[in-house]
């Protein structure tokens, strides 16, 4: 019987590996941890996803779970304010096409941009864009007047149509602008101003629209300019504060306030006066004040507009940028008329400069520049978005 048990334990695998000095250790197959199931944990672990442009195109193609988080409305807001300011995906040019200004691994394709995405027919152009929406508008052949407006976002997908008002009255379109009341976090809701004149008469009025309500305000404010003031807006609107501004051709700026809807008229500096109007951008300033850029040979005036204690207001010089020494490169005398001001960012505070070397961008906080485009551009119209 002894020698039976005996047996049994010399051929036993344990014993067999003890009689050696060894232990026998059961290897068990390890697998990675798996996320979890549960929508909202996993969406807490996707909302800390780095905020590139292409992080939450990738990571609606894992899988049908990923995908139905990252595209919801709500979780895209919450994203957008868990990460704050945007990138600079790149700019339109005003005939509509689009460039990108990120590095390969980060740049969403181009055909997200692209006009025939959202309507193959009717005579369509590129108005302007902020806070990740597109604007176009829809020319009549023969009369030159807007009949539709359509307000996109290439990210999602998504589009609005609003028809114009007062497309079939002797009005002529000065300018349209589309902006969303909480900054670009909720798309979905957004405004539209339009600036329009009577017959070719000194008169500017402004109409509004709300997506909320799907209705216009069809003349909300009313500004008479003086007969020496042209009504042509050659650039692109900027945001500062709860306020819309556009710089009239060869002549002053005109301010929307969004809440109390009303039009003003503002003088530029001083010194403005004598550039041309590629020289001449209306930019943020610090503390999110109103702000100009004026190009004079190779140096940009940064002017702010300071409120005084007893309500006056006055254009003080802030800042001087040199280029070359900014942008390290060389301009001679012969370069003037290739160097112009080509946009501004108002999300990034990144102004975009044209130089014979390609196009820069410049933070007028930081001073960090960056190439972008080894070709020209003229005025632009950047486009920010996650």
């Amino acid at each position: 019987m002894n020698f039976d048990r005996n047996l049994k334990l010399l051929h036993h695998p344990k014993s067999h590996a003890m009689k050696h000095g060894r232990r026998s250790v059961r290897r068990c197959r390890t697998f990675p941890p798996r996320l979890p199931d549960n929508d909202d944990i996993l969406a807490e672990i996707l909302l800390r996803l780095p905020p590139q442009p292409s992080t939450l195109p990738r990571a609606s193609l894992v899988c049908r779970q990923w995908h139905h988080i990252v595209t919801d409305p709500n979780f895209v807001s919450r994203f957008r304010t868990h990460h704050g300011t945007p990138p600079i995906l790149g700019y339109f040019h005003p005939s509509g096409g689009f460039v990108n200004a990120q590095e390969p691994l980060n740049r969403v394709p181009t055909s997200h941009f692209s006009l025939r995405r959202w309507c193959r027919r009717g005579n369509w152009s590129l108005i302007g864009s902020r806070h990740g929406l597109v604007l176009y508008g829809v020319w009549d052949r023969f009369a030159f007047v807007i009949l539709e407006f359509m307000v996109v976002d290439p990210m999602t997908g998504d589009r609005s149509r609003i028809v114009n008002p007062h497309a079939h009255s002797m009005t002529t379109l000065i300018t349209a602008v589309v902006v969303s009341p909480a900054g670009g976090i909720d798309r979905r809701s957004f405004h539209l101003v339009m600036l329009f004149s009577h017959d070719h008469q000194p008169r500017v009025t402004a109409s509004a629209y709300s997506s909320e309500s799907s209705v216009w305000n069809a003349s909300v404010a009313t500004l008479v300019l003086p007969l020496s003031y042209s009504y042509f807006i050659y650039h692109p609107s900027t945001l500062v504060g709860n306020a819309v501004y556009w710089l009239l051709f060869e002549g002053p700026i005109i301010q929307f306030d969004l809440e109390r809807h009303s039009l003003v008229i503002i003088e530029q500096p001083p010194a403005a006066n004598v550039g041309s109007d590629m020289e001449r951008h209306i930019v943020t300033a610090e503390e999110g004040h109103l702000g100009f850029a004026f190009l004079s040979e190779f140096s940009i005036q940064l002017w702010e507009r300071e409120i005084e204690p007893n309500s006056t207001a006055e254009w003080v010089l802030h800042k001087t940028i040199q280029l070359e020494k900014v942008l390290s490169i060389e301009l001679k005398h012969e370069h003037v008329k290739c160097v112009w001001i080509a946009g501004f960012s108002e999300e990034s505070d990144v102004i975009f400069i044209n130089t014979p070397y390609g196009v820069f961008t410049i933070h007028l906080k930081s001073m960090q520049f960056r190439k972008v485009r080894s070709g020209g551009a003229p005025h632009i119209h950047p486009y920010s978005s996650f």
